[in-house]
């Protein structure tokens, strides 16, 4: 990775594996340690992720997410609301880039978890990553809600291209077709 690319900070609510690969990925790539941190309830899971990476990990959603100018969700679904409500004044407020690599769950439910209504959209892509991109030989499908703007969509694609192979589509319905593939891959 160019040193002269501008290299935003980057918060990952979450830390299980995708936060791994992507984390593994941005480093190799030249990502500065000290730009990224990740939020996890688990101690061990922050105590590792700290000892693997040298970054700052936090319990707390809001701390890691403070300074960052793009927030990656990488909770699991069913966990995404109550993430978005310990977050969603800050998102408010300072308005980063949000990727989310949560599968199923909409741009529109997360600009509505968030609060924020549609004349004052913030940006946010959809990521859907597959296992391989854990050890960075992944295929990602990324879709841009019309916020996005053309700088943000290259940080998106630059951040998914540490774990492997980006492709933009143009209809969020297709992350769903990409979700079924990926998830029925291994089974082949």
């Amino acid at each position: 990775m160019n040193n002269s690319i501008y290299l935003p900070t980057i918060a990952f609510i979450g830390g299980g594996n995708m936060t791994y690969g992507l984390l593994r990925g941005l480093l190799k790539c030249g990502w500065p340690a000290r730009d990224l941190t990740a939020a996890d309830p688990d101690i061990s899971r922050r105590q590792y992720l700290t000892k693997q990476f040298a970054i700052k990990t936090y319990d707390n959603n809001a701390k890691c997410a403070a300074n960052s100018k793009v927030v990656i969700l990488a909770v699991k679904p069913q966990h995404m609301q109550a993430a978005l409500a310990s977050i969603a004044y800050l998102l408010q407020q300072n308005r980063p880039l949000i990727i989310s690599i949560a599968a199923g769950v909409r741009s529109a439910d997360i600009l509505r978890l968030v609060g924020v209504s549609s004349t004052n959209p913030l940006a946010v892509v959809r990521a859907m990553p597959n296992t391989p991109a854990q050890v960075q030989s992944g295929i990602t499908g990324l879709y841009a809600t019309p916020s996005v703007n053309n700088l943000q969509r290259h940080i998106a694609q630059q951040i998914m291209q540490a774990v492997g192979v980006t492709i933009w589509l143009e209809d969020e319905s297709l992350l769903d077709v990409i979700t079924a593939i990926s998830g029925n891959g291994p089974a082949y």
